[in-house]
């Protein structure tokens, strides 16, 4: 029968590695962003969602209703979807 790897000595290579990765990723977030952010398929996701939700607002105003701190939250949620998928 075959031994099982020692488990500890697994999950320490294993955390030591996220850890490497996770330093170069942090060094390398500003470059990272700023390429992401210019994706033109990017902005115009999130341009379409900000006039999307403009017109919304709009819309909800003219009827009479103030615009809440709650709709501020849901632009943000909305405009972070293109981030996620």
């Amino acid at each position: 029968m075959e031994k099982c790897p020692d488990i500890f000595k697994s999950s320490k290579e294993v955390i030591v590695l996220a850890v490497e990765f996770s330093e170069k990723t942090l060094l390398n977030s500003p470059e990272i962003i700023n390429k992401t952010l210019q994706n033109p398929k990017l902005q115009r996701e999130i341009q379409n969602i900000l006039l999307d939700e403009a017109r919304r607002l709009s819309a909800k105003q003219r009827m009479g209703a103030e615009v809440s701190v709650n709709d501020s939250k849901q632009i943000l949620k909305k405009a972070s979807k293109p981030f996620v998928n």
